[in-house]
């Protein structure tokens, strides 16, 4: 307990969450160690985002309404993490994406598709 708060399996499952995002959006990891103390993730800890995303942009750029997503899900204290609730109505989330056969569908339906499969 890195803050002193309660562990809540569902806000580091959240935390993960993010790091797959950028990992399947952009084919690169946000950081190699979430060590609040070094490398990309001491940005992220210290809520200096602009800097994170200055050093991670130097290959690719990031859609900024992805970088707010990114940022929430996230948040070094776990409290101010994006809830699920949250994530599904952000902007970023809520966009229409291009499926496979060019049929159109937002994030939130292709997740309630999925959803419904399990």
């Amino acid at each position: 307990m890195l803050l002193s708060i309660k562990y809540n399996g569902i806000l580091n499952d959240l935390f993960a969450a993010g790091i797959l995002l950028v990992n399947l959006v952009t084919g690169r990891s946000p950081f190699n160690c979430a060590d609040p103390k070094t490398g990309m993730y001491k940005y992220m800890a210290s809520n200096q985002h602009q800097k994170f995303w200055t050093e991670f942009e130097k290959k690719l750029v990031v859609d900024p309404d992805l970088k707010d997503l990114i940022n929430g899900m996230l948040a070094f204290d776990p409290s101010q993490r994006l809830t699920i609730a949250e994530i599904k109505c952000h902007p970023w989330y809520k966009r229409d994406v291009l499926m496979g056969g060019g049929t159109l569908t937002s994030y939130l339906d292709l997740a309630d598709r999925m959803a419904s499969k399990i």
